[in-house]
């Protein structure tokens, strides 16, 4: 297997795993949203004011658990956002070495 294609399936893998990942931080994005927004429609109905919903919404006790989870899945789509960069990076720096050799040949 030449280098070029060892980069091609690193970044076929990285590529994998970022879509994985993005996949996984938007479904718990999601979910906690429609946590939160459920939370502060049960608050206004007992008559709390947008502010004060918001308020009792972010001192609830699961909140913050629930908000710095999605967080750490925000950070690891990002780092995988950052490998796939470097797997495409470590492609285009090999393609451009071959392209190169076969010019000097």
């Amino acid at each position: 297997m030449s280098e070029l294609d060892k980069c091609i399936d690193k970044w076929g893998v990285a590529i994998a795993n970022f879509e994985e990942s993005m996949l996984i931080y938007h479904e718990h994005e999601t979910k906690f949203k429609s946590w939160e927004a459920a939370i502060k429609m049960a608050h206004m109905r007992n008559k709390a004011s947008g502010v004060m919903a918001d308020c009792l919404v972010k001192t609830h006790e699961d909140w913050e658990s629930r908000y710095l989870n999605v967080q750490k899945l925000s950070v690891k789509a990002e780092t995988a956002k950052r490998v796939l960069r470097l797997a495409e990076a470590a492609w285009e720096t090999e393609r451009s070495k071959e392209v190169s050799l076969r010019n000097v040949k």
